[in-house]
């Protein structure tokens, strides 16, 4: 009979041992004793068959609205619920625990409870689906991978206890911790003491991946911020990037030249995913610093409260106990020094070591000269010029430079470049912005600040530098007169000029003037055309008269001679202190002040300030003045 109903349906698959069994199990409990110890299946709100004893879809569902919450109830609260519930409606469920805890662990959708019960952030590092890297593709300097890691345990930093933090940057094809910096916290200034031991040692990498945090989100490292860089795409399109590189390749688009570090180096900048620890390789290998080094020190504190170690209170009451961070850094030089040695596993490093790998590579990046490094990992950007300098902010604090420095102050209302060492904030580096002539404009010490509370005697210095500046200024405005050319040696310049060309030509009239003056019409003796403009550097108008226009350009921007050496000219030809200038000989020419007398217009006073009240209405006959005393004194 067995055999005959397994031919007929082979499913089936009945021995005559479960024959027997059935049998047994009928005569001692009847009909139920042939119902299978596991049950009857049941459709959940899924869809899927579910094994063990009977549950009704209604009771499946209750169970998941109170199971998948972010309440996080354990699953023998949520068992006892749904049959609380389901006898009260009539509705299947086990009665047995175990039953419940093996239905679930066997048929639960285990990453949609998660993103329920634990959130979406947990669903990201659990479950969501992440592109896998080949780092076997890579070279020696292709990539470097930088980020922060805190230390887990303490050490003592300027009498205080604090965790301290390593920045990094790692090597993505060979693993070597090219650049570090151990400090008690992650800053600008940490990443650029890693970027500069990173490149002077080990070279300059073609491509940087940087974390999305504020420390690296900086116009110092990238040149750009995050939301400008939001603002560049919705503007510019698709083609963002393309666009941001041809125009950074014309340096005359950006009057200061400066990009931030990476991209003055070369080096394309590539951000992490947000929220994807595994686009980052350099987390992996903060996880073995962790179990490695970390876990050897007395002060370890683990990864949290509840996983510290008993001892730890104990270790941190004595102070003596707690390793300096000069200490600690030490000791990691040394560990990793034995890292850089020992077989790597990782992902194409094929058993080698990372030092190995490294010397192993085709081709290796060039390093960075010491020099140009010093500048540019010192460089915090471009900076316009104010009354009292520069302000530069340097971590949380802005501090002020070149507050008394008169070649700084011709830049004022221009961008310049400052540089400043972290090590030493006293003073700072300030250069011209101009990249392919880059050049030192000074050295400006920090500014000085008095207190709200300062004495006599200190408002007493500090008012007597403000004089001093202000003396110097006005030795250089007295001195513009005598260092710039005057009207009349403009004049006999251009009449020798002219006299050459003619002598050149051949001309009869070359000694004698054939010009008609400016001013009567008649034949001028200095051999000035008619037509040839007179400029006059000192004034800032155009003059003009009858019979002809004499173009007056205005000063250039940048004077030949600087302000100090204006104000040590201008002592030595008696301006300064009072004294008076000394009268002309005969053989020299009087400056123009000195031949326009009190009412005429001296050469750093501008045309509204001659003291007639409004000139508007006679710069002509200003200009006619001078162009007459031009004439006379040429006859002369």
């Amino acid at each position: 009979m067995v055999a005959e109903a397994n031919s007929e349906d082979p499913t089936l698959k009945i021995s005559l041992r479960s024959l027997e069994a059935w049998e047994g199990n009928h005569h001692r409990k009847g009909f139920k004793g042939l119902i299978d110890r596991y049950g009857v299946t049941a459709i959940t709100r899924t869809g899927t068959r579910t094994g063990g004893q009977c549950r009704s879809a209604e009771a499946v569902q209750f169970f998941y609205d109170i199971y998948r919450t972010n309440q996080r109830r354990t699953v023998r609260q949520c068992h006892e619920l749904a049959r609380s519930e389901a006898r009260r409606h009539d509705w299947q469920w086990p009665s047995s625990y175990r039953a419940t805890a093996v239905w679930l662990n066997r048929y639960d959708d285990r990453a949609t409870t998660c993103l329920m019960r634990e959130g979406m952030e947990a669903w990201r590092h659990k479950y969501m689906p992440y592109l896998e890297q080949d780092y076997a593709k890579l070279a020696a300097g292709d990539m470097y991978v930088c980020d922060h890691h805190e230390f887990k345990c303490f050490v003592r930093y300027r009498g205080k206890t604090i965790r301290p933090w390593l920045t990094g940057i790692m090597d993505a094809a060979t693993r070597v911790l090219v650049g570090w910096h151990v400090g008690p916290a992650p800053h600008t200034d940490a990443i650029l003491a890693s970027i500069r031991n990173a490149f002077e040692g080990w070279g300059v990498p073609r491509r940087v991946k940087i974390d999305n945090g504020k420390d690296y989100d900086s116009k110092v490292l990238t040149g750009t911020t995050k939301s400008e860089l939001r603002k560049l795409k919705r503007e510019l399109g698709k083609d963002w990037k393309d666009i941001i590189r041809r125009e950074r390749a014309k340096t005359e688009l950006n009057p200061c030249g400066w990009f931030g570090v990476l991209p003055e180096f070369g080096c394309e900048i590539i951000r992490a995913i947000p929220y994807q620890p595994q686009s980052k390789l350099i987390e992996r290998y903060f996880l073995t610093v962790s179990n490695q080094f970390t876990r050897t020190l007395a002060t370890f504190c683990d990864t949290s409260p509840e996983r510290k170690p008993e001892a730890l209170p104990e270790v941190l009451e004595d102070v003596a106990a707690i390793p300096e961070l000069e200490d600690l850094a030490t000791d990691f030089a040394a560990w990793l020094e034995e890292y850089h040695h020992a077989a790597h596993r990782g992902d194409g490093m094929n058993g080698r070591s990372p030092l190995a790998a490294w010397e192993s590579s085709p081709a290796q990046p060039a390093k960075a000269q010491a020099d140009a490094l010093g500048l540019m990992v010192n460089v915090r950007g471009s900076y316009k010029v104010g009354g009292n300098g520069v302000r530069v902010k340097i971590g949380a604090t802005t501090i002020g430079y070149g507050q008394y420095d008169t070649s700084l102050q011709r830049w004022k209302g221009r961008k310049v470049l400052v540089a400043v060492d972290s090590s030493d904030v006293s003073y700072a580096l300030v250069y011209t912005p101009e990249r392919a002539k880059r050049q030192l404009i000074c050295r400006a010490e920090a500014n000085e600040r008095i207190s709200p509370c300062a004495t006599a005697n200190d408002m007493r210095e500090a008012q007597a530098a403000i004089n001093r500046a202000r003396r110097d200024a006005k030795r250089a405005r007295a001195s513009a007169a005598a260092t710039m050319k005057t009207t009349a040696r403009i004049a006999s310049e251009a009449a020798a000029h002219r006299r050459k060309e003619l002598l050149a030509t051949g001309t009869d009239n070359a000694t004698s003037g054939t010009g008609v003056s400016p001013v009567n019409g008649k034949t001028s003796s200095t051999g000035v055309s008619p037509t040839t403009p007179i400029a006059i550097i000192q004034t800032g108008f155009e003059a003009a008269s009858k019979q002809v226009k004499g173009l007056v350009s205005p000063p250039p921007e940048q004077s030949e001679a600087m302000l100090h050496d204006l104000a040590t000219a201008s002592t030595a030809l008696g301006f300064g202190r009072g004294l008076a200038p000394k009268p002309p000989t005969t053989n020299e020419r009087a400056p123009v002040s000195l031949l326009l007398g009190e009412k005429g217009l001296s050469t750093d006073q501008s045309p509204e300030d001659d003291g007639e009240g409004d000139s508007d209405t006679d710069v002509g006959d200003t200009a006619t003045d001078l162009l007459l005393l031009v004439a006379g004194r040429c006859r002369q």
